[in-house]
């Protein structure tokens, strides 16, 4: 879901640019742009799976 976020956003991101500008920016800003994106993405999701790797899934799944 992060990488086709990415994706979607970058699309549109130049869409807008070149439907209100009329200009795009140099292929090497939106790319950078979408990579640190999605490196913020891929470490942000560390810590809670981490957290959920040492959780016992009966004692999370159960009903109280």
């Amino acid at each position: 879901p992060a990488l086709a976020g990415v994706a979607v956003g970058t699309a549109v991101g130049l869409a807008v640019l070149a439907a209100d500008i009329n200009q795009l920016p140099p292929w090497g800003f939106p790319a950078g742009v979408a990579i640190l994106v999605a490196l913020a993405v891929m470490l942000a999701s560390l810590p809670p799976a981490i957290f959920a790797a040492y959780r016992d899934p009966l004692r999370v799944l159960r009903v109280p």
